[in-house]
């Protein structure tokens, strides 16, 4: 079994729009919910799509062992970590990094993990509309 084969192009083409719609959704909670005067993150732009390419790095190197494990053994049954897990982490890391806020440090965690769960919840929301309208696993 070659390694191509244990990626399909309608996989590629899920990640890829996954990748986007994280991206897209991330950047319109960023400018709706961090531009307030005691908090913002500027450049939206560049913060999500710094946290969109950590998340996919680090959802790849988590997601290694399994695909490795399958094309060694084709009879392996495939494990992949929750992407949304992975963008939540990475977003938090990320949004911690790039707030701007005049108040304390604990504020600052608490804006980061809510603007995090935003995005990870934007994700959850269009992955359960693909299961049940169009039945998109």
């Amino acid at each position: 079994m070659a390694v191509l084969e244990v990626f399909s192009m309608q996989a590629i083409f899920m990640a890829l729009a996954a990748l986007i719609y994280v991206f897209a959704a991330g950047w319109l909670v960023l400018k709706m919910f961090a531009q307030s005067a005691d908090k913002v993150i500027n450049k939206p732009v560049v913060t999500m799509l710094q946290a969109a390419i950590l998340s996919g790095i680090v959802f790849v190197l988590a997601s290694v062992p399994s695909f490795v494990a399958r094309v060694v053994n084709p009879e392996i049954l495939p494990f992949t970590m929750p992407y949304s897990i992975v963008l939540f982490a990475a977003c938090f890391i990320v949004f911690i990094q790039k707030l701007e806020s005049k108040r304390s440090g604990w504020y600052q965690a608490a804006v980061a993990l809510w603007l995090a769960a935003m995005v990870s919840a934007a994700l959850i929301v269009a992955q359960l509309l693909l299961k049940t309208v169009f039945g998109i696993n």
